[in-house]
């Protein structure tokens, strides 16, 4: 950055502040404070954040809402926002993510953490800033192009900064600080980050293997000859214990066992049993995540005369059929509102997947609030 990297600390506590201060002594940034989320955006304005410290436990207006005013601003969307908080059940830390957070920091805050999540995100935010300038120079051209790419476009910049945030957040400050350190640093603090590499590394390494299962996917597609070798050596696969199978690990990781419903008929298709577990597992994957814990997420499975019907059903934030035709492979759908992890990718593998074997993919409106993702094949 061309500028001393800026950092608002929002807590009521004026000690929390002053701690977070001594931790960030003589590191280059220029801190902030604030002693609640009120006329928020008026702090904003006045301090042009880089990096947001946002207690979750305070008076009136708490961190969450705060978190959620913000992100309701195109403006202040991309600046990253580390929620403080002493909660550590995975239904708060999610309530967190779903705010719209990027990351969050456990009290008592820990230096070498607070150190390295406030790197990577002020050098995420710089990639992002730099990429905005980039887009902002080619506006003319982008201008000619179809509504539709530009929301792709924006869709696509968001994700490089928001969707990698998280990984590259554990990965590249913790090394840089092990690096840094090392001879002071004691056992336990190198375990600490090493811990964070590996959780972020997995998350990292999730993402790419999306992208490159999508990429060979319209490989696969494009060439018809190699759809039809894989046809030819397809067997029968029995499709009811994948599909069990496959969407109670999705409800145990998501620890949500308790609303999964399932109804699968018996029935043989012709597809690689990896293939069918993919098309399970992405499909019942977003009706978890775009659902609150109670509420079902319904997996029904119907053998028809000529093809079998695999129904995945959640009751969650609602989807419009206008933006239902909107969907495609890097927009997600309810992005700004909803703020979930994932690129959009997942629908566009199931829809890539199900074209090898003349299935198809819709998506349904049924209310409000329900969604379903209807999946055909052809059965035996």
């Amino acid at each position: 950055m061309n500028h001393e990297p800026s950092i608002l600390v929002i807590d009521d506590q004026i000690d929390n502040y002053e701690v977070i201060e001594a931790f960030l002594y003589g590191q280059g940034y220029t801190l902030h404070y604030a002693s609640s989320g009120e006329r928020i955006f008026e702090t904003l304005d006045i301090v042009q954040p880089d990096v947001i410290l946002l207690d979750l436990m305070m008076p009136g207006t708490d961190g969450l809402e705060v978190c959620r005013q913000i992100r309701m601003y195109p403006k202040w969307s991309a600046v990253p926002i580390i929620i403080v908080t002493a909660l550590t059940a995975k239904e708060d830390l999610y309530s967190c993510l779903q705010a719209g957070a990027d990351d969050f920091i456990s009290k008592p805050v820990h230096k070498l953490e607070l150190l390295a999540r406030t790197q990577s995100l002020l050098r995420i935010k710089q990639q992002y800033d730099t990429m905005q300038s980039l887009l902002q120079s080619k506006e003319n051209t982008i201008r000619l192009l179809q509504n539709s790419f530009d929301e792709m476009r924006s869709s696509i910049a968001h994700s490089i900064s928001h969707e990698f945030n998280t990984p590259m957040n554990g990965i590249i400050a913790p090394i840089e600080m092990l690096i840094a350190d090392n001879e002071i640093m004691s056992a336990q603090d190198r375990i600490e980050l090493l811990e964070l590499v590996n959780i972020s590394g997995n998350h990292l390494n999730h993402l790419v293997q999306n992208f490159l299962t999508y990429s060979q996917l319209e490989l696969i597609n494009a060439d018809p000859e190699r759809v039809k070798s894989i046809r030819a050596d397809l067997t029968k696969t029995a499709i009811q214990p994948i599909v069990e199978y496959t969407a109670r690990a999705q409800a145990k990781y998501f620890n949500r066992s308790s609303d999964l419903v399932l109804q699968i008929d018996t029935g043989h298709i012709s597809i690689r049993r990896k293939d069918l577990e993919k098309i399970v597992e992405e499909l019942v994957n977003n009706a978890f995540k775009f659902s609150c814990a109670g509420s079902q997420v319904q997996v029904v499975g119907r053998q028809l005369k000529d093809q079998y019907e695999l129904i995945i059903s959640n009751v969650g934030t609602g989807l419009k059929t206008s933006q239902i035709a909107k969907i495609s492979t890097f927009v997600q759908y309810g992005r700004k509102q909803n703020e979930q992890d994932g690129m959009g990718l997942g629908l566009a593998i199931v829809s890539q997947t199900l074209k090898i074997y003349d299935g198809a993919v819709h998506i349904i409106a049924e209310t409000d609030q329900k969604i379903s993702a209807i999946v055909t094949l052809p059965s035996l």
